[in-house]
């Protein structure tokens, strides 16, 4: 018989019926999985994650979204236009300028909730250390506190990343 030299599968082949069965009653349906899995799919995508991102923090105009990520107005209309079709943001329109928002509190909890589990899993790896990382991309998102109600999240870029 072959060991699991890993220890992340059982060694056995035990089923835990009760268990089974109450998982099993509380799965979604095909539909909701596949809308569920849409929709992460869509976080997936760092350009769409940090418009996200940076409407946690305050409402933004296109404009002010080109600037904060260096990109040009084309992409960045594309990327607010599958996220609105999917009503993550909402839009408002003030003379020339369209601002963008989160579209309601539920997208501020998965964002936040993302934030909180990469924050403690840096901290656990890392000895406490603030803020959370993320190295892929070598830009560091730190949330400063100012008071209980405000939050503001900056984006410090690691010196020693080779950004050619």
């Amino acid at each position: 018989m072959a060991r699991n030299a890993d220890g992340l599968s059982c060694e056995c082949h035990e089923v835990h019926g009760d268990a089974v069965t109450l998982a099993r009653s509380n799965m979604p349906n095909e539909w909701a999985t596949g809308n569920i899995a849409d929709l992460f799919k869509l976080f997936g995508d760092s350009t769409r994650l940090k418009i996200l991102l940076a409407l946690n923090t305050v409402e933004l105009c296109v404009c002010d979204i080109c600037e904060i990520l260096d990109m040009n107005k084309s992409a960045v209309s594309h990327q607010l236009r599958v996220l609105k079709d999917a009503n993550l943001v909402a839009s408002r329109k003030e003379g020339r300028n369209v601002f963008y928002s989160l579209c309601d509190d539920h997208v501020k909890v998965i964002i936040e909730t993302a934030m909180e589990h990469v924050s403690e899993r840096r901290r656990s790896l890392h000895g406490g250390e603030l803020g959370f990382g993320l190295p892929a991309h070598g830009a560091y998102p730190v949330v400063w506190e100012v008071g209980e109600l405000h939050a503001f999240l900056v984006f410090v870029v690691d010196p020693n990343l080779d950004m050619k």
